[in-house]
């Protein structure tokens, strides 16, 4: 029995009660009218779906911790509503949060100035889209997405995906051979660091270059002219080649060689680093005493004389020594005084490179005593 009332009819009446319903169970609801006379209406049948159970949704893009410009144009993803009795999907809804200030983007603003979450319904159903909002570069976004069926049941708890925008490139520099340093007269191996402030290193590279002939190191001898290498390093925010198997290049003097350092961050920026560019010098100086002339007699010799020469890097220095013969004691500072004092040899710095002169020893001089000088230079591939 129904309560009836002016057309219109409902159940349950006192004594009886609605029945309990069941999630994920189609119900059959018949009804039939009967007039006063006793005519009848005939069965009438009705089927409805009892849903109670939440649709699931899943985020495809973005899909990494970190992505790079262009990477995610649209936000996009699968909805379902996975049960073989169901009312079927909706919509669903996407929402995104910038985690360095928690505010959302506004879909009518354009901005994100929303201290909730704000939702827009997205295109598609079982496979969803929608365009992204404007992504800052070194901020971390939350995603959120929510399907609702339509028995109106929103999924729970809704899904979220987290990753950082990343456009900037990383930073690399070669610290071995040295920025301020032109001339090496040995490199066994090369240094650098490298820098990323959002996503981090993942990988660095270098390519050596020949450069006169324009040739790549290939880890094992060079390439063909023009042909570029990238030797993957040890190590990446700091890191050193060779890597095995590679090996270092044979240098060969007064040639000059060029490092050039590569990254990729992990959000996939690639970049080239600082170049650095060296000369190869592993050719001895020279350095010649002039005055006084070897195996000579001398009554006044008030100063010593040479030269010095290096034809690829050029002289850093000079230094001479003078000995006694007579005692074994080398002319240096006494530390009150300069004199034929010590029994280690002292190494005497001359005014000049080349020529290059030294004064103020003669007064300790003795005569009837020999004395040896031994004069020696180092070139620029070797800085004090």
């Amino acid at each position: 029995p129904t309560e009836y009332t002016a057309g219109t009819w409902k159940y349950p009446v006192a004594g009886y009660s609605i029945p309990a319903w069941q999630d994920q169970v189609i119900y059959y609801i018949t009804v039939e009218a009967f007039d006063k006379a006793g005519n009848t209406s005939g069965h009438l049948t009705y089927s409805i779906t009892y849903d109670t159970s939440g649709p699931t949704s899943v985020i495809q893009l973005p899909n990494r911790p970190f992505h790079k410009f262009n990477e995610v144009p649209v936000i996009s993803g699968t909805a379902a509503d996975p049960y073989t009795v169901k009312s079927d999907l909706l919509k669903v809804e996407v929402a995104v949060q910038r985690l360095d200030t928690n505010n959302y983007w506004g879909w009518g603003t354009n901005a994100y100035d929303q201290t909730s979450a704000s939702w827009t319904v997205a295109t598609g159903l079982a496979s969803w889209s929608q365009t992204s909002p404007a992504w800052i570069d070194g901020v971390t976004f939350r995603i959120y997405a929510r399907a609702q069926d339509r028995s109106l049941n929103y999924q729970s708890p809704v899904t979220s995906f987290t990753f950082a925008y990343d456009i900037t490139l990383a930073t690399s520099v070669v610290t071995l051979p040295a920025p301020a340093i032109t001339y090496y007269s040995s490199l066994p191996t090369i240094s650098g660091t490298a820098f990323d402030g959002t996503s981090g290193i993942e990988q660095t590279r270098v390519a050596i270059q020949w450069i006169s002939p324009n040739t790549y190191w290939t880890g094992s001898g060079w390439g063909g002219a023009g042909q570029i290498f990238w030797r993957l390093t040890d190590g990446t925010t700091s890191w050193t080649y060779p890597r095995i198997p590679d090996t270092i290049p044979l240098w060969l003097a007064a040639q000059e060689y060029r490092i050039i350092p590569w990254t990729v961050d992990v959000a996939g920026n690639e970049s080239t680093g600082t170049v650095k560019s060296f000369i190869f010098d592993n050719v001895r100086p020279t350095s010649t005493v002039i005055l006084p002339v070897h195996n000579r007699y001398y009554r006044l010799i008030p100063t010593i004389s040479g030269t010095s020469f290096d034809g690829i890097s050029g002289i850093n220095r000079v230094r001479l020594s003078i000995r006694d013969n007579f005692t074994g004691n080398y002319y240096g500072w006494t530390g009150a005084d300069w004199d034929f004092a010590s029994p280690t040899e002292q190494w005497l710095i001359p005014s000049g490179l080349n020529p290059w002169t030294y004064t103020g020893f003669e007064p300790k001089l003795i005569t009837g005593r020999s004395y040896t000088i031994v004069s020696k230079s180092w070139d620029n591939s070797t800085p004090e």
